[in-house]
Order: C-alpha cells, then structure tokens, then sequence
C-alpha cells in the first residue's frame, strides 16, 4: 500500500517545526539550556500525533558542561496544541510543578517555555502536568523516605540512584531504584487517579500464580498521591531483545533457528496457560466490540490527513464485523498486551506490565503476541512459510498447555484486531514513514483468513 503524503494540517500549523529533529534543537538552545551546556546526542524518542489537535514529541538528550564530566541524560518534550488556551493549561500546571520543587536546574535556564505564535509548550523531563507524580518520584530524597516505611534499612542504598527507563509523554513512566550491588526495584508513574487498580491486581496475582511456572513482579507499595507503584525485578532477559539480537537466518541457519524459537515460543505458550488457568478472576472487563468502535474513532481523524491509509483501515474493520465471533463462553484474566517485550527469558519464564489486564478471551492474548511476532518476522524465520510454522507451533503448544483449547478463528480475529490497531499506532508514532501502511498489509492479509460468523458483544457472566 502506498501511504505517500505530503503531511499538512490547518489546525497545526506548526506541525512541521516540532517534527524537525534540528529545528527542536535550535528551540532547545534557545530557550530551555544553560550556558555553556553541550549537546552531546539527540534523537527523537517518542511521537504521539493526533491530527487536528496535537502533537507531541519527546527528545532524547545527552548533555555535559565540561569535555571531562559525565553525561548526563534526560529529555525534552514538545506539546503542539490546537488552541492557545490548550498550550496555555499545558504551561502553567507544568510552570507549577517547576516552582513547587527545589530542583536544581543544572544544565537548564528554564524547565519550561512556551512560544505563543506556534501554540508550543517545552519541558523538560521530569515537569510533566499529565504525570505529577513524577517529580516526586525522581527526587533522591522523596522517594528514600517514601521507601523507608516497605524495605528494611539494609536494602536501601545510600545514596539511592534512580534512572529513567521508558517515559511516554502524560502516559507512563518506568524508573529503575538502584538500591546496591545488582539490586533493584521498580517505579511506574501512571496519570493522576490511576494506579490502584493495577496494584491491586497484581497483588492478587501475585498470590495466586505458581512461581515454578510463571514469575511476575512483586507489588511492594502504591503512594495514590503520586500515582507511583513500586515492584520488584523480575529476572530474565526479554524476548524482544533476543529476537532482535538474533542474526538473521540464512540458508544454512534456519533449520536450527527454528528449533531454538520452537523451544522458547513453546515455554512462552505454557506460561501464557499457567497465567490464563491460575490468575484470580477480576479486573475490568475488555469489550472486542467497545475496542473496535474506538479504533474505528482514530481512522475517522486520520481520514483528512492520510486518506488512502485510512479507506484500507476501514475496510478492515469491516472485515473484523463480518467476521468470527470475538467473544466466548470461556473468559479469564487476560495481560492484554502480551508481547514479547513484556515477556523475560529465564529460567522460569516472566511477565511484566499488567496495565491492560482484564477479563476476556484467551484468545485475545494469543493473537496479540502473534500479530506482534509478525512485526519481527525477518528475525524469526527467514521465509513466510517458515513464520507461519513457528507459529502455528506456538498455538499448539498453548492449546496443549492450557487443556482446554482455543479457538482459531478467534485468534486470527485477535491478531488482525492487534495488526489494525498498531498500524493506526504506528501511523500517530511516525505519519510520515511507511510502517503504518506495511501493518495494514499485514492486517488485510490476515483479515482474509477470517469466517462469516457474525461478532457478538462481550456479555460478563
């Protein structure tokens, strides 16, 4: 599929400014460092676009102020906003957070700016106004009072040394506490009045789950007034690391390759089973149909943007209506966004990230990991033929594990839902480059595979 454009909106007439890696730069230098500051990287870390009403970015920067000290990493986030009185929120609850705080600036004039004409707001990492938990959460000396009151004295380091992992723009953020010699404990900084749920939920499951068979991260606190849940670690080394380091299988590799990703796809499949059979029944509950309409919410905006991409979505979700029920008489605790970065590689396999947990299909699962595997295909198996052997493979191996089967037209439903739904992901991430057009390729050679049975509403029981 062609997804060519030329990208241009009306309501965001600055669109081409924060989409610029060195123009944002420029802006940086400008308004937001200090003299003398020095940019040693900087690359773009994030995109969020929603057409005709924002845009933001996140900036991956690497600063020092001396050719002799240490790097020190950070981020800097552009907001472009629709109107002023947006952008104009957006900096003063960030300019409330930047004056509540002590923080010494360091290598910043400002931790905030914000330029009228482009209805364009910079801050710099941690002034988040949709996270602000995470100012707290980043201070050396909160969080050590904070963590005093759950982990024995011996286990906080001193100084604690708290690094940024993953952060997406008033979504999330993953900070890792170093608290000694190869000891460590997570953070996850959700928006205000989120959290809870998931810590409780974790809670539950952690009690519930045989850690022979499936390890997931222990909740150690939740502080609500900062929206922050602290977990263990859980060993192991991703799934998407290893499929990404792998090399690529040539002629004389293949055949072992798909042997060693039989094996490890199939521990994955048993854990996914141990979870589905073993996880106490609560959450909220995921609605296929409610999931739908909401994508089919995203396509109508990307319509006046990227029409051509957004006529073949739609005939997609035509498709996924027409096509096998999504839901089932079987229902369990479903991740939700079973990937293979969420899964670790030990000795006994491990899950993390519970956000997207509810009640659901198991099928639901299953086809979220496999549309997933197809994103790394090339590293996989070196021909379609052999992909799809190792996938079925993986189903097998789960249908074996869990006992009580699943059904194949759900799961290809799932998988071409999941595929639809990272091409429109993909096309917020990065409008201008051609991945969200190849993830609606694959999602429409999926989507053939699907029945004529009508899609029922999920009814809880």
């Amino acid at each position: 599929m062609d997804n060519s454009l030329a990208l241009e909106d009306a309501d965001l007439p600055a669109l081409g400014v924060i989409l610029n890696k060195k123009a944002m730069l420029e802006l940086t230098r400008q308004y937001l460092l200090a003299k003398g500051a020095q940019v040693e990287h900087w690359r773009i870390a994030h995109r969020t676009y929603s057409p005709r009403e924002s845009c933001t970015v996140s900036f991956a920067v690497a600063l020092r102020d001396d050719a002799r000290a240490p790097l020190q990493q950070g981020w800097v986030v552009g907001r472009l906003y629709r109107t002023r009185e947006q952008a104009e929120t957006a900096y003063n609850q960030t300019r409330a957070l930047v004056q509540a705080t002590d923080t010494p600036a360091n290598f910043w004039q400002t931790q905030v700016v914000y330029l009228d004409t482009q209805r364009l707001v910079l801050q710099v990492f941690a002034f988040d106004h949709e996270l602000p938990g995470l100012v707290s959460a980043t201070n050396m000396q909160s969080i050590s009072q904070r963590l005093a009151a759950f982990l024995p004295p011996a286990r906080l380091a001193n100084p604690l040394r708290i690094e940024p992992l993953r952060y997406r723009p008033g979504h999330r953020c993953v900070l890792r506490y170093d608290l000694g010699p190869a000891q460590h404990i997570y953070g996850k900084v959700f928006p205000p009045a989120n959290g809870k749920q998931t810590f409780q939920l974790m809670q539950a499951l952690h009690a519930s789950v045989d850690r022979d068979a499936l390890l997931v991260a222990e909740p150690i606190a939740f502080f609500p007034e900062h929206s922050l849940l602290v977990q263990s670690a859980v060993p192991g080394r991703s799934l998407k690391e290893i499929l990404r380091d792998a090399p690529d299988p040539g002629a004389a590799q293949a055949e072992a390759r798909q042997v060693d990703m039989r094996a490890v796809l199939g521990r994955v499949a048993q854990a996914l089973a141990t979870l589905h059979r073993q996880a106490p029944l609560l959450g909220p509950t995921y609605d296929p149909i409610d999931d739908l309409e909401r994508i089919e919410q995203e396509i109508e905006r990307i319509a006046s943007i990227a029409p051509k991409l957004a006529v073949a979505l739609n005939g997609i979700c035509l498709a996924l209506r027409r096509g096998p029920a999504a839901s089932s008489s079987t229902r369990c605790l479903t991740h939700g966004d079973f990937k293979p970065s969420q899964v670790l590689i030990g000795a006994t396999i491990g899950l993390t990230d519970f956000d997207r947990a509810a009640l659901s299909d198991p099928a639901r699962d299953v086809g979220n990991f496999l549309a997933s595997l197809r994103q790394d295909r090339a590293h996989l198996a070196g021909s379609a033929a052999a992909f799809d052997a190792l996938a079925a493979a993986f189903v097998q191996a789960y249908r074996d594990a869990s006992g009580a089967g699943v059904d194949l037209g759900r799961v290809n439903w799932y998988e071409t839902c999941a595929l639809l739904r990272k091409s429109v992901r993909a096309f917020y991430s990065s409008p201008r480059a051609s991945t969200a057009a190849a993830l609606a390729d694959a999602a429409q050679a999926r989507q053939t595979q699907l029945g004529s049975v009508e899609l029922t509403k999920w009814q809880p029981v």
